[in-house]
């Protein structure tokens, strides 16, 4: 399942300053580090959608410690949680996938100079259905973002041979490659994509609002 908030107009500039108290003091750093006062706000975005999401399985997020894993992918700590997280983010907003599998999520805004980029992203396959497409630059942007997700679910963080990993037989907003299930969204000026390990996901995505997200 996956959770997103993309309503950027209705948060302030310094969002993030209100709600980082209230964030785990390793996130706290995080948040700190980024240099854009957009970026920090995102961040804490995101981190509060994995809130949501965990009230919405029904636990509560603080009682799930977290620790950072390879590739500085964060995850559950210890045995029991039965729940695997991931989050991203992009100029549009903010998004959670969280799953009972190994999980990874891609917010991408869509890329309207993709030709700069299609010899470093894309497979030959991908590039002859991009150069066939009506909408290049939507498919494009797919296209990077089901990697980006695969690469997070793995958590290896090489993204380095993205033209390696071929998505041009995935004709449907998703589908099974690679022993992963597969999903891509169209949205207003991006596109969001999750991978997961598990053979049957869960097909739900949920926008959830500002309002939603403030309460802890």
């Amino acid at each position: 399942m996956v959770f997103y908030f993309d309503d950027m107009t209705s948060v302030q500039n310094d969002y993030y300053r209100e709600y980082l108290p209230l964030l785990p003091r390793e996130r706290q750093q995080r948040v700190i580090s980024c240099r854009k006062l957009s970026d920090r706000n995102l961040s804490v975005l995101a981190w509060q959608l994995l809130h949501y999401a965990c009230r919405d399985r029904g636990r509560g997020l603080y009682q799930l410690p977290v620790r950072y894993g390879p590739a500085v992918k964060p995850c559950f700590d210890g045995a029991g949680t039965q729940l695997h997280f991931n989050l991203s983010h992009c100029e549009r907003g903010a998004a959670c996938g969280i799953s009972a599998a190994a999980v990874g999520v891609d917010m991408q805004e869509l890329v309207c100079d993709y030709e700069t980029l299609l010899d470093r992203v894309c497979s030959a396959g991908e590039k002859r259905r991009i150069q066939q497409a009506e909408k290049p630059v939507q498919l494009f942007t797919a296209f990077w973002a089901l990697k980006e997700s695969y690469v997070k679910c793995l958590g290896t963080g090489l993204d380095d041979d993205l033209p390696q990993l071929d998505f041009s037989a995935m004709q449907e907003n998703q589908g099974q490659l690679y022993g992963h299930s597969f999903q891509v969204w169209e949205k207003n000026g991006y596109m969001l994509a999750e991978c997961t390990a598990a053979s049957e996901p869960e097909p739900e995505l949920r926008r959830v609002s500002l309002a939603q997200l403030t309460v802890f």
